[in-house]
């Protein structure tokens, strides 16, 4: 069976495109925190500022998709 070698060009864009993938939800996160936060105090109606954070999320699902379609043309 073929094994890939430690420091072959495959497996450093698959580790590089798991740690752009780890950071990205973590900074999704984030941001998704501030802005339902920011969307309740504006607001002051928790059921719209968490609408808003799941529009937000949806928007991300969508960004996500195009990163993974970027990702495969490589």
């Amino acid at each position: 069976m073929n094994k890939i070698k430690e420091d072959s060009p495959e497996l450093k864009l698959e580790k590089r495109q798991k740690i752009i993938q780890i950071s990205g939800i973590c900074l999704f996160l984030i941001v998704n925190i501030f802005f339902i936060d920011s969307l309740y105090f504006r607001i002051g109606n928790l059921k719209y500022a968490l609408a808003g954070g799941i529009g937000s999320f949806g928007a991300w699902k969508v960004y996500k998709i195009i990163i993974w379609r970027n990702s495969k043309s490589i």
